[in-house]
């Protein structure tokens, strides 16, 4: 059996707790201050990395920038393009063929009658009048029946006629038709 005999005053005993607490208390408030540095330092990192993120996404969203101008402007001429062919493809649809309508009315037309105008009645696209003078109201009626046997004219009717005296062209007429061709 051992006994121990303590020599060392109750105060030493305090002082030595005391000092440890002290120590205890620094090197927890160095704990925590070397946590806080550490958790700024960390937010300073994501900070600097976020950073570094918008920029690559600004750099990037300027490069979009510039392919949408260039798809906008392609969009605008685009659009140009397809007016431009709509126009064309309605040029076409109400073309006429005058060459081949010329040709036909010159075979059409009786030696008893003469063409003095052709009118147009809807701004040139395909409805015309035609104003003459004919021997006889019967020459009239003989030239109506060859236009509406002709190819690519439809609806042709006589306006108007009108005996106008004696002479070898005292008959005027008006004859409207439409050209399909």
């Amino acid at each position: 059996m051992r006994i121990e005999v303590n020599l060392l005053p109750p105060s030493y005993f305090e002082a030595k707790k005391r000092q440890q607490m002290i120590l205890l208390g620094i090197a927890g408030g160095g704990l925590a201050l070397a946590l806080i540095v550490a958790f700024n330092v960390m937010k300073f990192i994501q900070a600097n990395s976020l950073a570094k993120q918008i920029q690559a996404v600004e750099a990037e969203q300027k490069k979009y920038e510039t392919v949408l101008v260039e798809l906008e402007r392609i969009r605008s001429q685009q659009a140009q393009v397809e007016e431009r062919e709509k126009l064309v493809k309605d040029l076409i649809k109400f073309q006429i063929q005058w060459p081949q309508v010329l040709v036909n009315f010159a075979k059409a037309i009786p030696a008893t009658v003469w063409i003095s105008s052709m009118k147009s009645t809807d701004g040139g696209k395909r409805s015309f009048t035609l104003e003459g003078r004919a021997i006889s109201k019967q020459a009239v009626v003989d030239f109506l029946r060859n236009i509406q046997i002709m190819p690519g004219i439809e609806m042709a009717t006589i306006n108007q006629i009108v005996e106008t005296g004696t002479g070898s062209s005292n008959t005027s007429f008006l004859i409207s038709f439409t050209v399909t061709m």
